[in-house]
C-alpha cells in the first residue's frame, strides 16, 4: 500500500503534466540566463539591447501604419515571430495581415510597452520582460500581458522574435467574440 506522500506526489505529477511544456521552457530560459556573460542589471546597454527598445519605442503609435513601420524598419523581411499557443508568424507580410485583422477583428491601432526590464543579453540574444498594452483607436486598453521576449539580432536586424506569455484571457475574449469585457 502506498503512502499518502508517494499518492499526492504522483496526483501532483498528473496534474502537473499540463504545466511540463511551459515549466520546460522557463527553466530552458533560466538556465540560460544563469549562464550568460553580459548581464544587463546596470541599465548599460549594448547595440541590440537598444535595437530592441528602439522597436518598441517605434511600433508604439499613435496609429497602427506606425506600429506596422517600426516592426518592418527593426526586423528582417523573413522575420520568424513567435507567440506562446498561437501559430507562427513569418516575415513582413504575414505580420502586416494580422495587425490589420486584429485591426478588422477589435480596431487593434497600437501596442505600448508600460513597464519593462532588460533581463540579459549575450551576443545576437537580448532577453526582454515587458507589459504589453494593446489598445483601439480611441485609445482604450483592449489586452494588456505579461511577456518574457527573445529576440534574435543578426546584422542589425531581428530576425526571431518570441514571446512566451499566458494567453488564456487573449484566447476566452478571442472565442466569445467579445473585447468589452477587457
Amino acid at each position: 500500500r502506498a503512502s499518502a506522500s508517494a499518492r499526492n506526489s504522483g496526483a501532483c505529477f498528473r496534474r502537473g503534466a499540463d504545466l511540463f511544456p511551459v515549466c520546460f521552457v522557463m527553466i530552458h530560459l533560466c538556465s540560460v540566463v544563469y549562464s550568460l556573460q553580459s548581464v544587463s542589471i546596470t541599465g548599460g546597454q549594448d547595440h541590440n539591447e537598444k535595437l530592441v527598445m528602439d522597436l518598441f519605442e517605434a511600433m508604439k503609435g499613435p496609429t497602427l501604419e506606425d506600429t506596422i513601420s517600426g516592426f518592418k524598419q527593426y526586423c528582417h523581411q523573413d522575420v520568424l515571430w513567435q507567440n506562446s499557443g498561437f501559430p507562427d508568424i513569418v516575415g513582413h507580410e504575414a505580420m502586416e495581415h494580422l495587425l490589420r485583422e486584429q485591426k478588422r477583428l477589435f480596431d487593434f491601432e497600437r501596442v505600448e510597452v508600460l513597464e519593462h526590464r532588460l533581463l540579459a543579453s549575450d551576443g545576437d540574444h537580448v532577453f526582454f520582460e515587458r507589459r504589453d498594452t494593446i489598445s483601439n483607436s480611441m485609445g482604450k486598453v483592449i489586452f494588456a500581458f505579461d511577456i518574457l521576449g527573445v529576440f534574435e539580432i543578426q546584422k542589425g536586424q531581428i530576425v526571431r522574435w518570441s514571446d512566451y506569455m499566458d494567453t488564456s484571457e487573449i484566447r476566452n475574449t478571442w472565442e466569445q467574440g467579445s473585447f468589452e469585457k477587457l
